[in-house]
């Protein structure tokens, strides 16, 4: 999509706010108590639709893949509720240190086929 919103123009709508009224009065709520649907910025979208084309890339390979599933998929915001935590061991200078980290990927997926399973986590960089 264009950055400036002319030219191909934007691909991710969010509602205005007269359908935020809409969906505000459908489930008997505040407007104020809805979350605020606009990215905040073009690398959310561009990032989103990345993510977005993977998981359909994948579905059709498995699609035409003999005997292959997709049997799960958790998205970011799913696994942000349960983050991992791993332990960073690295040197400085000869001293052997340690951190934790916290790491939360874009996604989550398993992919079987017969009695054969594997989960990968998917992290979709979009580094300028």
């Amino acid at each position: 999509p264009s950055l400036n919103g002319m030219g191909s123009g934007k691909r991710f709508l969010t509602l205005g706010p007269t359908g935020r009224q809409l969906i505000a009065q459908r489930l008997r709520v505040r407007v104020h108590d809805l979350k605020d649907s606009n990215p905040a910025t073009p690398w959310f979208v561009l990032h989103h639709e990345a993510v977005g084309n993977f998981r359909i890339s994948v579905e059709v390979a498995c699609q035409q893949g003999e005997d292959l599933a997709l049997r799960t998929w958790v998205d970011e915001p799913q696994l942000r509720q349960t983050p991992m935590q791993v332990t960073d061991n690295f040197d400085i200078n000869g001293k052997d240190m340690r951190r934790r980290i916290t790491l939360i990927p874009d996604a989550e997926f398993t992919i079987a086929t017969g009695g054969w399973r594997q989960t990968f986590l998917l992290e979709m960089d979009r580094a300028r």
